[in-house]
């Protein structure tokens, strides 16, 4: 089971996300972005407090659409 942290959790490869949606206990937030996205990198700072207040209640995680354009 995967540790719900009060960060966003930056997700590597297609299949740790599926396994991450498959067997979360908790509802996953998914901020789709990608570096050389101006509103993406606003967005961040503002995602990092959303994951701090989470209090195990969901897990955010980021999902950089330039290394995993499939998803």
């Amino acid at each position: 089971a995967l540790a719900v942290g009060s960060s966003p959790l930056e997700v590597a490869s297609t299949g740790d996300f599926d396994q991450l949606v498959e067997s979360s206990s908790v509802p996953v937030v998914v901020d789709y972005w990608a570096p050389w996205c101006g509103p993406c990198r606003m967005v961040a700072p503002e995602l990092e407090k959303v994951a701090q207040r989470s209090q195990g209640r969901y897990l955010v995680v980021k999902v950089n659409t330039d290394q995993l354009s499939d998803l």
